[in-house]
């Protein structure tokens, strides 16, 4: 089995330009495999999010290994699926126009 999590790398305290003094914070989307055999969880795959990415919605690939599979990443104004490798799809979510201004 699968599953992918947002991470963020805060850095060492310790070094100026870190994370962790700035504020500034790297987010990684990281894809991990559990080895029911060996009984452990490996780190597959990472690559960077925006900064306002916040929320993950798994896409099973159903029966068999065809399909679709992947992840649908949400942030600011935008949802986007990614797959390990594959390129992103990136669609704006639509708002509703603001009457009161």
């Amino acid at each position: 089995p699968q599953f992918a999590a947002i991470e963020i790398n805060y850095g060492d305290e310790d070094i100026s330009s870190s994370a962790c003094v700035t504020g500034q914070a790297e987010k990684s989307l990281v894809y991990y495999e559990v080895d029911l055999a060996l009984n452990h969880v490996v780190r597959k795959y990472a690559e960077s999010l925006p900064s306002t990415a916040h929320h993950l919605i798994s896409i099973p690939n159903g029966q068999g290994s065809e399909g679709a599979k992947g992840v649908l990443v949400a942030y600011e104004d935008h949802i986007a699926y990614r797959n390990q490798g594959a390129q992103e799809i990136i669609g704006k979510i639509p708002r509703r126009y603001d009457h009161s201004k």
